[in-house]
């Protein structure tokens, strides 16, 4: 059981049925929300009442709870400063159905991660995504899972909250793109043109999508013909670009002021 945990922890095992969700207040939010637990780990040496708390919580459940040794914990966990809880959970198989877009709700604000490989930066984007009421998320190509345990850390509890779909150019997700969400503007960041997001938003959009690429490489070019208008985020300095993440949170912030604000 230590093993398996500590190689969901290193994200080693991105085909498994089940992820690592580690910390108090991870497994608060896990606990409030729709996923169920396989089953618990504590360390015996913990003193902490929020953890006894939890563990009450997920044993009136039904959830098994099993406690190791300090220094066993130590193994399983991926963090510097274990908080002595540790949670494996079964991922959502949803984006396993035929067809995937049925978890996602039509013509509703969307966000599309285009090749976002670093754990961090996604589970960032997730969150700032939902701090705007941004509840969907797809994540295109070669994007880090959802359920790495680094993505989960960042979220700090968003992920439990999101609806989320794989989606590439091989399959069919264009084509649902295009007919789930044919009402919306789809908005995307360009460093190479002029109009800032201010000059192109339409800002009587009640949801719109909004596509971000990844620092190195930009937009797709698979996925540049779903974008109805680019945008320029301006800046005064001399900094090649802006960190991704940093650039959604910029992006939202616009898009989703309101409505009163906008006039």
């Amino acid at each position: 059981m230590i093993n398996t945990v500590r190689k969901l922890s290193r994200g080693k095992h991105d085909e498994a049925k089940y992820f690592v969700v580690e910390g108090i207040k991870l497994c608060e939010e896990l606990f409030a929300s729709k996923f169920h637990p396989n089953y618990i780990i504590i360390s015996k040496d913990s003193d902490n009442t929020a953890i006894d708390r939890l563990v009450q919580q997920f044993a009136m459940q039904g959830t098994k709870v099993y406690e190791t040794e300090s220094w066993n914990f130590e193994r399983l966990s991926a963090t510097t400063t274990p908080q002595g809880i540790v949670a494996v959970v079964a991922k959502r198989t949803h984006y396993q159905s035929a067809n995937k877009f049925e978890e996602l709700l039509p013509n509703r604000s969307f966000i599309i991660l285009d090749n976002m490989s670093d754990p961090g930066n996604v589970g960032t984007m997730i969150r700032t995504a939902e701090w705007f009421g941004i509840k969907q998320v797809m994540l295109y190509g070669n994007c880090a899972n959802e359920y790495n345990s680094k993505v989960v850390r960042a979220t700090m509890g968003s992920i439990f909250r999101m609806r989320i779909v794989h989606i590439n150019h091989t399959d069919s997700s264009f084509y649902y793109i295009k007919k789930y969400f044919h009402k919306l503007n789809i908005y995307a960041a360009d460093v190479n043109v002029d109009a800032s997001l201010s000059d192109i938003c339409n800002y009587d959009d009640n949801a719109f999508g909004l596509i971000i690429g990844s620092e190195a490489h930009g937009i797709s070019k698979e996925i540049a013909p779903l974008i109805t208008h680019r945008f320029t985020i301006e800046g005064k300095g001399q900094a090649e670009s802006l960190n991704a993440g940093v650039a959604l949170g910029i992006s939202l912030f616009h898009l989703c002021k309101d409505k009163k604000e906008k006039k």
